[in-house]
């Protein structure tokens, strides 16, 4: 009696513990161990326990393998996407700091002041916040996907 309630209890573990990380019909990135290599995206087609067939994009540097079985460690999922506002930001800032500087120290110099690091100054935070906005409204529009690995 008390196997047979184990059992009944247990069943439902068991066939979580079984189910495949990834689903038939998901995008999936393969993760390459080579930095170099390029990006392989493709289509889940048949899942196992341990592994995927997939069918990789040719467009994607496959090397004329269009289908092979994957370990799922070695499978990325998407994990969403993310605005590049900041990246665009610091960017801006950085070109807007040194445009600035040269545009103020010019400015200043012309006129011929005996400080023009002032000038210098003063164009680089003007053109360091103007960068700045610029840079992160350009950024706001761009996306960045995100990809997490199918098994922890």
């Amino acid at each position: 009696m008390k196997s047979l309630l184990l059992a009944v209890l247990l069943a439902p573990v068991v066939a979580i513990a079984q189910e495949a990380p990834v689903l038939v019909g998901a995008r999936i990135r393969l993760a390459t161990p080579i930095p170099a290599e390029p990006r392989r995206e493709g289509t889940v087609k048949r899942t196992g326990l341990d592994s995927a067939v997939v069918d990789l994009d040719p467009t994607r540097g496959a090397y004329g393998f269009t289908t092979r079985t994957v370990p799922y460690r070695q499978l990325l999922v998407p994990a969403g996407t993310r605005r590049r506002t900041a990246d665009g930001a610091a960017l801006g800032l950085l070109v807007g700091i040194v445009g600035g500087a040269g545009i103020g120290y010019a400015a200043i110099a012309e006129q011929g002041h005996y400080i023009p690091s002032v000038g210098a100054a003063a164009g680089a935070v003007v053109g360091g916040v103007f960068g700045a906005i610029t840079g992160g409204r350009i950024g706001s529009k761009r996306t960045k996907e995100l990809w997490r690995p199918a098994v922890p």
